[in-house]
């Protein structure tokens, strides 16, 4: 048992590099795709940042060849960087960003990862339906969480930072609407871990901005070309929008008769489309406290909490939930 710690405690103590921007670019870049192989590297300029890290923590970051079925005309690579060792890799990154001071060297990674794809691969087409080109993976938020553990850091640390990510892109990708909606997901996460009620109504609000420009962007889109794919992310989108404004009802505490018949109205639109449903809603992480069954089920109970004219839609709402 005693050598079983002594080997684990060697690989914990085995640091990656965290000089430069490239250096701490070529560790998320593996964090986020786990495996890169040498023309994808070459793409992102990390090519010798790559290899500074796997020389520093070989066995846990590794270069390794490529097999026959691996490549292909368009990347014929002959080796590939693999991460054998996730955790490790994410608990190394997570520790570095403890240090508030080191935020705007992994803002600027990030930047620096997405920037050199835009300039391989420009913005995606949304007019064929492109839901992301190859950052899309850099962008997502579960993603980005993965990385930095905002949910076991209470945000003190880990939404704070991804907050600064998405902000720091801004400027590059406030053009794309996934990027946008993205956003509005850590806002939603952020307004779970604040105490102060109109801290909340604030993230929230930030939220509903975003989640509305994005669902204004894909809707405008399909009206114009009638893409399937782009009718699904507005769909997605559109519950979204519906889950923050259950969110807002319930921290306002259903106050606002208002608020509370567009939130319905909203989620029955939503919930309506084939591309979302109740089983998901009720797994989904955003969907803290299950505030969608919450605002369902306080209407339907006190149906002044709402105008009559959301009566049909409450009623629809709740056959759903019941279901």
């Amino acid at each position: 048992m005693s050598k079983e710690l002594s080997e684990k405690n060697k690989y914990y103590n085995i640091v990656p590099r965290f000089d430069s921007v490239p250096e701490i670019a070529a560790l998320i870049a593996l964090a986020t795709e786990r495996k890169i192989y040498s023309a994808r590297a070459t793409q992102l300029e990390l090519y010798d940042e790559l290899a500074i890290q796997c020389k520093a923590t070989v066995p846990l970051i590794d270069q390794e060849s490529t097999w026959t079925f691996e490549t292909s005309f368009d990347d014929n690579s002959s080796i590939k960087y693999v991460v054998n060792a996730e955790f490790w890799l994410c608990y190394q990154l997570g520790i570095f960003a403890r240090e508030e001071k080191n935020h705007k060297a992994i803002v600027e990674a990030y930047k620096y990862i997405i920037t050199r794809i835009l300039s391989l691969e420009g913005t995606p087409n949304l007019l064929r339906g492109d839901k992301s080109n190859s950052y899309g993976a850099y962008i997502l938020f579960d993603s980005i969480n993965k990385i930095f553990y905002s949910n076991k850091t209470g945000g003190e640390h880990g939404l704070g930072l991804i907050r600064e990510i998405y902000e720091g892109l801004n400027k590059l990708l406030s053009a794309d609407p996934n990027y946008m909606h993205q956003r509005a997901k850590c806002y939603i996460k952020s307004a779970y871990f604040e105490k102060e009620q109109a801290k909340k109504l604030e993230y929230l609000d930030k939220a509903f901005r975003d989640a509305n420009v994005a669902f204004q962007v894909f809707d405008s889109r399909y009206n114009e070309y009638h893409n399937e794919k782009i009718y699904i992310s507005a769909s997605h989108v559109l519950y979204t929008k519906a889950l923050i404004l259950s969110h807002k009802c319930y921290v306002n505490s259903y106050a606002s008769v208002e608020d509370n018949t567009i939130a319905i109205h909203t989620l029955h639109n939503a919930l309506s489309s084939p591309y979302n449903t109740y089983a998901f809603a009720k797994k989904d992480s955003f969907n803290y406290l299950n505030v969608v069954s919450k605002i369902i089920c306080e209407t339907i109970a006190r149906k002044t909490l709402v105008s009559s004219d959301a009566y049909r839609d409450l009623e629809d709402l709740f056959q759903i939930i019941s279901e």
